[in-house]
């Protein structure tokens, strides 16, 4: 998609709902996409500056992946890790067909600093 297009479909999604601030396009089978680069630190500074965030004596950070089926939560959960632990290998399990992922996993560790783990789900349909 076009610079332009995604601005415009940007733009559109977020004026269905009042409550979304950030909207990122990403390819986690792309090096270098710059969705994926910025995705983990959006995603916290979002979380740093909830209102719900302020609880005592926890610093780690928990995502909770969701999404239709066979989009690429495992394969964003994959990327993010190797990216920012540079750890290889596969902690999400993938594959071509939906269903791969059958119940939320144990908590996946995708940055040291700050300490964040993400939650693989199966994908959600209507």
């Amino acid at each position: 998609i076009a610079d332009v297009d995604k601005e415009h479909l940007a733009k559109e999604i977020k004026s269905s709902d009042p409550m979304l601030s950030e909207v990122l396009f990403t390819n986690a089978n792309q090096d270098g996409c710059r969705g994926m680069k910025s995705l983990l630190p959006k995603a916290l500074r979002l979380i740093e500056h909830s209102n719900r965030y302020h609880r005592s004596g926890n610093p780690e950070k928990s995502i909770l992946i969701i999404g239709i089926p066979n989009v690429g939560k495992s394969t964003v959960i994959n990327r993010l890790r190797n990216t920012h632990m540079q750890i290889g290998g596969r902690a999400a399990a993938v594959g071509a067909k939906p269903g791969i992922t059958r119940a939320v996993q144990e908590k996946i560790r995708v940055s040291n600093n700050p300490l964040t783990y993400l939650m693989d789900t199966p994908g959600i349909s209507k």
